[in-house]
């Protein structure tokens, strides 16, 4: 990784590994993308982020630098103990690195941006230290501001009990209008018995329910 100040940039990080569920989240946010670039909140679908669900975190922005959660998953709410919906973004990072986190949440819905942040828990003595990466991609609401976004962190499967915080290790801020557009992820679905359509709709509100905690 390079860093140049406190922006590091975490391409090698992302090359080094691959992770399905976050590439379904990106295909997903880019397939939806409206002509300036930026999804409506509306258009979300959970369906085609399955495996994704229990890491995903939908924020909404209620001041400059601020934002809170709304929707978050299981392994997500598991990091601190408790439900976190309605509580700040910055719940989940220690203290020292919250400024930080505001400059990118600020990034994220005035640039419009897609930030991309590297994440580690302090190591402590029966703990080991955990990596993580936090993305955050921009969304408009039905007014039509970017005051939304979707979020989705990348965790180990395996985290040390809670509660547990994160430090900010580096960022990547990617101006939306400068991120490719790819195919639809609908693109290339074969058609399907009707019978098998229903039930697979209905194995995934199963599974939506478990995962996700919805603030309306």
């Amino acid at each position: 990784m390079s860093m140049v100040g406190n922006i590091v940039n975490l391409t090698g990080r992302r090359k080094a590994r691959s992770d399905p569920a976050r590439e379904a989240v990106d295909r997903h946010w880019n397939a939806i993308r409206r002509d300036d670039g930026v999804p409506l909140r509306d258009d979300i679908d959970p369906a085609r982020m399955l495996d994704a669900l229990d890491r995903l975190i939908l924020i909404e922005r209620i001041a400059p630098r601020q934002a809170r959660i709304r929707i978050a998953g299981q392994r997500v709410n598991d990091l601190l103990g408790m439900d976190l919906r309605g509580m700040p973004l910055s719940c989940l990072i220690v203290p020292p690195a919250r400024s930080w986190l505001g400059d990118c949440v600020e990034t994220v819905f005035d640039m419009p941006a897609q930030v991309d942040l590297g994440l580690a828990a302090p190591r402590g003595v029966l703990r080991e230290r955990v990596s993580a990466e936090l993305v955050m991609l921009p969304l408009r609401d039905r007014s039509g501001l970017v005051s939304r976004a979707l979020c989705y962190l990348d965790l180990p499967y395996r985290t040390p009990g809670a509660p547990l915080r994160m430090e900010i290790s580096g960022e990547r801020r990617t101006p939306v209008g400068t991120i490719a557009r790819t195919g639809s992820d609908r693109e290339g679905t074969p058609d399907r018995d009707p019978g098998y359509v229903r039930a697979d709709r209905a194995r995934e509100a199963a599974h939506r329910r478990q995962s996700l905690r919805v603030v309306e």
